[in-house]
């Protein structure tokens, strides 16, 4: 488990109990998140579902969980698919719009795909 936060505390509990939780349900997950204030994102640096649980739908609800933090509690979410973890980068990027990423820049971060939360 890894968190970079320097923000509200329970936003900090919150994020630290969503990693704790899948990776404690899904052994060797690795998950990793990091959190800016400005401009109120989370970036998901990394997201690796071992081997054997792979295509079980377990990445597509680690993401819309994540989704549903970020309408609730109004945060964006960005990342950067990447092969350096064994993923294929063109169905990464595929997967992520499939789940309501967008090509974007948010603030002063560059990240490949980002999803911005629900304005109500």
């Amino acid at each position: 488990m890894d968190i970079d936060w320097s923000r509200d505390e329970h936003l900090c509990h919150m994020f630290y109990t969503f990693i704790q939780n899948w990776e404690q349900d899904v052994p060797r997950l690795k998950l990793n998140l990091t959190w800016y204030t400005h401009p109120n994102t989370v970036v998901l640096n990394q997201i690796i579902v071992p081997r054997r649980f792979r295509n079980k739908g377990i990445g597509t609800k680690i993401i819309k969980e994540l989704k549903t933090l970020a309408n609730k509690f109004k945060f964006n979410i960005a990342l950067t698919p990447s092969e350096d973890f064994g993923g294929n980068e063109d169905r990464l990027r595929t997967w992520y719009r499939s789940l309501g990423f967008k090509t974007s820049r948010i603030g002063g971060l560059w990240e490949e795909l980002a999803y911005r939360f629900r304005k109500r």
